[in-house]
C-alpha cells in the first residue's frame, strides 16, 4: 500500500455546502433562542418579586404586599411583551 505516486494525481474533495433553506432555518432558530435568552433576566426578576408579593398577601401581610406590587413594574413590561397575561395585571390592581 503506497500513498499517491507521481503517476496518480491527487483529487481534492470539495467542502460540503448546506442548502440555503437549511441555513435560513438555522438562522431563525438561533434568533429565537437568542431572543429567549435575552428575556430570561427580566422575567426571572419579575417572577421572584411576584412570588414574594403573593406570599406576603397569603400570610396576611397586606402592607408589605401593597408595597411590593407597585414595584413590580409589570404593567408596562407585560403589556409590551405578554399582553395576554392577566395575572400581573390583576395582581397590580
Amino acid at each position: 500500500m503506497t500513498l499517491a505516486t507521481s503517476e496518480e494525481p491527487l483529487t481534492l474533495v470539495a467542502p460540503h455546502q448546506y442548502p440555503r433553506v437549511i441555513k435560513l432555518f438555522l438562522a431563525i432558530i438561533l434568533c429565537g433562542v437568542t431572543y429567549g435568552v435575552y428575556l430570561i433576566p427580566p422575567y426571572y426578576q419579575a417572577m421572584k418579586r411576584m412570588h414574594l408579593a403573593q406570599m406576603a398577601y397569603q400570610q396576611e401581610h397586606y402592607q408589605q404586599a401593597a408595597t411590593i406590587y407597585p414595584t413590580l413594574q409589570l404593567p408596562t413590561f407585560t403589556r409590551k411583551i405578554v399582553p395576554w397575561n392577566k395575572q400581573p395585571k390583576i395582581s397590580t390592581v
